[in-house]
C-alpha cells in the first residue's frame, strides 16, 4: 500500500496541476490496458490517483510528459520498490447469466475468483430478492470491463513479458489515444451495451469521495471502490482492474447495511467448502480414509474442517478459515485476516489435540496441517506459540489451491510432498526467504516432481 500524501509525491502534484482532468486521467488509465506494463501497475495506479486529485488545468499530456513522470518523477521515490514480477494472466474471466466477462487482473490476487464466488453466493436460489438485486450493479461494471477488453483485441489468459523497476516504454506503437478511447463510455456507448445508467451509479465516484483519496491509500481507496468518473455524461474507467474489488465492496457494504451480512458470510464459507471438498481435494478421494475429527473447542474461528488418512500411516488435517467479513468490510481488501487472541489460541488449542489425537494411533508415521484461508481476497496474519514435532504446517488461500488442484499430474501431492522436502532441508539448516506464503514457494522451486 502507498499512502497518497506521502511527501515524496508533493513534487508531481504541482505539475499535475495544469493538465486536464479528463484527458490525463484516460490516458493513464489506457495504460492499465497495456499487458506489457503489468509489473508497472502501482507506479502508473498511483498517477491516477494523483491525476484525479490534483489536475485542474487545460494542458493535455502526451507521450514525453507521462513518461517524464513515470521515469523521471515516480523512479526517484521508493514506489518503485514495490514493483514485483508478473506472476498472474493479464485477463481472466467471470461467468455471469449474461456471458463470460474478461477482468482485468493488475497486481489483486485471483480477481476473477473472488468476484465469481461473490456472484454465485449472491445468486444463490436461496439468496433472499434484496441480494439478488445487487447482481445487476456488478453485471453492469464487468460488461464494461469486458467491452474495454474486445475494444482493444485482449483475450482471456493472455499473459506477456512485464519489467518491473525499470524504464516505463511508452511509444506510438502503445496506441495511447486508443486505449484512452478505450475506457471512456458515452451515454451512446452504453445504450449501445444496453446498460442502465443507475446500473452503474455505486460505482461512479463522487466529489466528496474524490476529496478523501489524499487521505487515502492504495489497497483501500474511495477510487478502487468507485472506479469510474463521471465528465458530464461520458464516464472513464479509471482503474479498469478494479471490477472485482469494487464489486466484492459495493456487496459487502450494502449487505452490512441490509443486515444480510453474516448470512451471507455462512452462505459464502458453505460455498467455499463444497469447492474445497469438490475440487480442491478430488485428488486424494480415492486414495484417503475420511476420519471423524476430534470435537471442536468452544472458542474457534469459524471454519469447516477434514480430517483424512493416506499412504496407510500417514494423516492430513484440512481446515478451511472463513474471514470476518464485517472486519474486512471496515479494513479493506488489503488489510489481513486476524483473530483475537481468544480466537487464536482456541484455534491452537484444536489443531493440537488433533495433533495430538493422530499421533496417539498405533500406525501414525506423520501428520501435516493444512490451514487454507477462505473469504474474499484479504493477506492473513496467523501465528502459533508451539508446534507439535512430527506435524508440519502449511497455509494456502483457497484460489491458490483450487487453482493448484487443476492442474495434471497430481498437484496436492506434489505440493504436500514439496512441503515435506521443505522442513527436511531446513532441518538441514537451510534458511528459505519464502514472505509470500507456501503456494509461491512452490511455484519457485525448481523441481516439482
Amino acid at each position: 500500500m502507498v499512502h497518497l500524501s506521502s511527501p515524496e509525491l508533493d513534487k508531481i502534484t504541482k505539475f499535475l496541476g495544469k493538465y486536464d482532468l479528463k484527458s490525463t486521467v484516460s490516458k493513464l488509465a489506457g495504460l492499465l490496458t497495456a499487458p506489457s506494463f503489468q509489473a508497472n501497475t502501482i507506479r502508473i495506479e498511483i498517477l491516477v490517483y494523483l491525476a484525479v486529485t490534483y489536475c485542474r488545468g487545460n494542458r493535455k499530456p502526451g507521450i514525453t510528459e507521462i513518461r517524464n513522470w513515470l521515469n523521471r518523477q515516480l523512479a526517484k521515490t521508493d514506489i518503485l520498490r514495490l514493483e514485483d514480477p508478473v506472476e498472474d494472466v493479464f485477463v481472466t474471466n467471470v461467468e455471469t447469466p449474461e456471458g463470460n466477462r474478461r477482468v482485468f487482473e493488475g497486481i489483486w490476487e485471483s480477481n476473477d475468483y473472488f468476484a465469481q464466488v461473490v456472484l454465485d453466493t449472491l445468486g444463490s436460489g436461496k439468496a433472499p430478492q434484496e441480494c439478488h438485486d445487487l447482481l445487476a450493479p456488478a453485471f453492469a461494471l464487468l460488461r464494461l470491463s469486458d467491452c474495454i477488453a474486445e475494444r482493444l483485441g485482449l483475450r482471456r489468459w493472455h499473459i506477456e513479458a512485464s519489467m518491473p523497476k525499470g524504464i516505463v516504454r511508452i511509444a506510438p506503437a502503445t496506441r495511447l489515444d486508443d486505449r484512452a478511447r478505450a475506457v471512456t463510455f458515452s451515454q451512446d456507448d452504453l445504450e449501445f451495451l444496453g446498460l442502465n445508467r443507475e446500473d452503474l451509479e455505486p460505482f461512479i465516484l463522487t466529489d466528496e469521495d474524490r476529496q478523501d483519496i489524499p487521505e487515502e491509500s492504495t489497497g483501500h481507496s474511495s477510487l478502487e471502490k468507485h472506479p469510474l468518473i463521471d465528465f458530464d455524461g461520458e464516464l472513464v474507467f479509471a482503474l479498469p482492474h478494479a471490477a472485482s474489488p469494487a464489486i466484492r465492496r459495493f456487496v459487502l457494504s450494502k449487505l452490512r447495511k441490509m443486515g444480510y451480512l453474516h448470512v451471507f458470510g455462512d452462505a459464502l464459507g458453505t460455498r467455499q467448502a463444497r469447492q474445497l471438498k469438490k475440487d480442491g481435494l478430488w485428488e486424494l478421494k480415492v486414495e484417503v480414509e475420511s476420519l471423524v475429527p476430534p470435537e471442536l473447542e468452544d472458542q474457534v474461528p469459524s471454519l469447516h474442517a477434514w480430517l483424512l488418512k493416506y499412504d496407510i500411516n500417514k494423516y492430513l488435517h484440512v481446515v478451511l478459515l472463513h474471514d470476518r467479513l464485517d472486519c474486512l468490510e471496515e479494513q479493506g481488501l488489503s488489510g489481513f485476516m486476524e483473530y483475537p487472541d481468544a480466537l487464536r489460541a482456541g484455534l491452537e488449542a484444536y489443531l493440537s489435540k488433533v495433533t495430538d489425537h493422530c499421533r496417539a494411533l498405533p500406525d501414525f508415521a506423520e501428520g501435516m496441517t493444512l490451514l487454507v484461508m477462505g473469504g474474499l481476497g484479504r493477506g492473513f496474519a496467523l501465528s502459533f506459540n508451539e508446534w507439535p514435532d512430527q506435524w508440519r504446517l502449511s497455509a494456502i488461500r483457497i484460489s491458490d489451491l483450487l487453482m493448484l488442484a487443476s492442474e495434471l499430474d497430481r498437484p496436492i501431492t506434489r505440493y504436500l510432498k514439496c512441503i515435506k522436502q521443505k522442513e527436511w532441508a531446513e532441518g538441514e539448516g537451510v534458511k528459505f526467504i519464502n514472505v509470500n506464503g507456501d503456494y509461491n514457494f512452490y511455484l519457485s522451486s525448481p523441481d516439482r516432481s
